[in-house]
């Protein structure tokens, strides 16, 4: 048997969010993507699975985050 662990380090929970009129705020709560319910920060899970981190540090998302920047000055310019 597998050790339990929390559902806030677990790879199948996502956070929730609220939004009120201008703001997105953080809930304590998470939605677990397995057992398709929400859970508490504090829950154990026996689904657990370690969190997945991957980056795209690609040349290509490089020189699409360097268009974007130029097209904000384009659009900003003015302001």
């Amino acid at each position: 048997m597998s050790k339990m662990q929390k559902c806030n380090q677990c790879d199948a929970c996502k956070r929730i969010y609220d939004k009120t009129a201008y703001r997105f705020w953080r809930r304590e709560q998470f939605y677990c993507t397995v057992k398709e319910q929400i859970t508490r920060l504090s829950d154990f899970c026996e689904n657990w699975r370690p969190k997945n981190r991957e980056f795209d540090l690609s040349a290509d998302r490089f020189d699409k985050v360097t268009q974007d920047l130029e097209l904000l000055k384009v659009y900003l310019k003015d302001l």
